[in-house]
């Protein structure tokens, strides 16, 4: 998936028609239904909605990288474990590179649902694992 994309998704039971809000037993929302019964956690919509809303566009800021969270896949480096974002594919990045394991983003840990749900700036500090060596990289954030 994309950097920013929805990492995690819900199956329900049962068959919903996507676009459908899901209200939990309490009455609180839990998200949106997409295709194939997943429900799509509300915290990820939310951090859509002032794009779709200003824009009239579904966008969301990115490293223009795509690969997954060490919590999605295990990422192991010469046997061990690391914690991070590794990156598979570059889409739109000047500076991450196929194989680089993000550790850090303005001195936050590079672990799901933190840092890529907050990032206000235009250019981002990284601390990046890259042939075995932690590097710091200033990267741009783009909308995708």
């Amino acid at each position: 998936h994309l950097d920013t994309a929805i990492a995690f998704a819900n199956n329900l039971n049962g068959n919903f028609k996507a676009g459908s809000i899901a209200i939990d037993n309490q009455g609180r929302m839990m998200g949106f239904v997409a295709h194939n019964n997943l429900l799509l956690p509300s915290v990820a919509i939310t951090r859509l909605l002032p794009g779709l809303q200003d824009k009239k566009t579904i966008t969301q800021e990115s490293f223009g990288v795509e690969g997954w969270f060490d919590a999605e896949r295990p990422i192991i480096i010469n046997g061990e474990r690391k914690a991070g974002f590794f990156v598979f594919k570059n889409v739109a990045s000047n500076v991450l590179k196929k194989g680089d394991v993000i550790l850090e983003v303005n001195g936050r840990p590079a672990i799901f649902d933190t840092i890529w749900y907050n990032i206000n700036d235009s250019k981002v500090r990284m601390k990046v694992l890259r042939g075995g060596k932690e590097i710091e990289v200033e990267a741009n954030v783009v909308e995708m």
